[in-house]
């Protein structure tokens, strides 16, 4: 059994992911995919994350590539790979990367967490230790958009 979780920033996604694979004794894949990723592209674990779950501008992707011969392409298939791995190894939870549109099967599960924004806000204030309301619903919003950026940018679908 596969389980995607794709989220709306805010909503605990990681630590819900993770409470659900400890219950049912799944393994879990979150930043554990972007190591693994990093491993195998054989570049600091900072570069995977420039490219996780969010999209560098032209500018930075260009420097990005010729400083580590990494762009977005190679970083598409290389997360490709470590999906096919994660379903042939099977009883997982797979914490976004687009995994919900990546990954299909008769036992792979798809759940999507929305939430208010207020209760958004709060989470991601107090998270991230942010000064004012307002402060995290600009991140919170700014991180929502990336998102929904890297989906169209690699899997060309709308969240």
């Amino acid at each position: 059994m596969i389980i995607t979780i794709s989220r709306q920033a805010g909503t605990n996604g990681s630590l819900i992911g993770r409470l659900v694979a400890e219950r049912l004794g799944l393994h879990v894949f979150d930043r554990e995919l972007t190591d693994e990723l990093a491993r195998r592209l054989q570049v600091e674990e900072e570069v995977v994350t420039h490219f996780d779950e969010s999209t560098l501008s032209p500018v930075d992707a260009i420097l990005m590539e010729w400083r580590t011969a990494v762009n977005e392409e190679t970083y598409h298939r290389f997360l490709l790979h470590a999906f096919e791995r994660i379903v042939a190894m099977g009883n997982a939870v797979v914490i976004g990367r687009g995994s919900s549109l990546a990954l299909h099967g008769p036992l792979v599960y798809h759940v999507r967490l929305v939430g208010p924004e207020e209760m958004r806000v709060a989470i991601y204030r107090a998270q991230y230790n942010l000064p004012s309301d307002e402060d995290a619903r600009h991140t919170l919003r700014r991180d929502d958009r990336a998102r929904a950026h890297f989906v169209r940018q690699h899997f060309h679908r709308d969240i």
